[in-house]
């Protein structure tokens, strides 16, 4: 899900639902298997790469092992069982985490609450639209036009990235790549679970490639915060075509998240 605005884009591409208490656990269970179908529906293809990159890693390893490795051998039925269930459980994995879910919409309330904005400010773009449209390609076309209408009367994107927000492959490189790229747009960069942001290089894991290209190639501004009402509001504020962050891996220093009392 995306949300855009006069003001602001949201893209918070993130991770499932947070489970508050037990009573919980058996929604999300249903509805992260849906989630996963729904995943393995919509790019079956896609499934079986991930699939087949991961058993082809998984298989390199154990053959170096039992080569290198004096006292080690990993042969025989079982252990390739085993290769191939984590290589089919990491593809199924991979494969379903760019369905959004619930969380979507609790960011983005979030976000609202925070910054004191109203729906007027974040637009929401229907996770579900995003989804349709991939199999239908006139929506597709129409929902292109529609965010790259929403990003010409932006003055700034907040990306919000979790732990498998780099394993989209629809909409996340295509709202990175126009913002950056055509509509010169500064980007916030806002990590889930985190206090405090003041190496953004060690992040790189998480940075979706068409975002790890632009902050290589420093085509993009890029403020990187974590996702904490203070940064998030001071950036939303102060971050936009006029003034933008003085590099692709700009952050706030030490003495913000100590006045914010995030960091001690």
């Amino acid at each position: 899900m995306a949300t855009a605005g006069r003001d602001n884009v949201l893209n918070p591409t993130v991770d499932g639902l947070l489970i508050r208490n037990f009573d919980q656990i058996n929604y999300n269970t249903v509805k992260a298997l849906r989630d996963l179908w729904r995943g393995i529906s919509r790019h079956p293809l896609k499934a079986l790469g991930y699939v087949f990159t991961a058993f082809s890693v998984i298989f390199t390893i154990i053959k170096g092992l039992n080569l290198f490795v004096p006292g080690i051998e990993i042969t025989g039925p079982i252990a390739l069982t085993g290769v191939m269930a984590v290589s089919v459980c990491y593809g199924l994995r991979a494969n379903g985490t760019d369905v959004p879910t619930d969380s979507d919409i609790k960011y983005y309330n979030l976000m609202k609450a925070w910054t004191e904005k109203d729906d007027d400010d974040f637009t929401m773009i229907n996770s579900h639209d995003k989804a349709s449209s991939v199999r239908d390609s006139s929506k597709k076309a129409t929902l292109k036009a529609s965010i790259q209408e929403r990003l010409r009367n932006s003055k700034n994107m907040v990306l919000i990235i979790g732990k498998t927000t780099r394993f989209d492959m629809d909409w996340v490189p295509f709202e990175i790549g126009q913002a950056i790229d055509s509509y010169k747009m500064p980007i916030i960069a806002a990590y889930l679970n985190y206090d405090y942001i003041l190496a953004p290089d060690q992040l790189r894991v998480l940075w979706p490639s068409a975002l790890a290209t632009r902050i290589d190639n420093k085509t993009a501004r890029v403020i990187h915060i974590p996702f904490k009402k203070e940064p998030l509001s001071d950036a939303i504020g102060q971050f936009n075509h006029e003034n933008i962050p003085r590099s692709p891996l700009a952050y706030y220093g030490r003495d913000a998240y100590v006045g914010w009392g995030l960091l001690t």
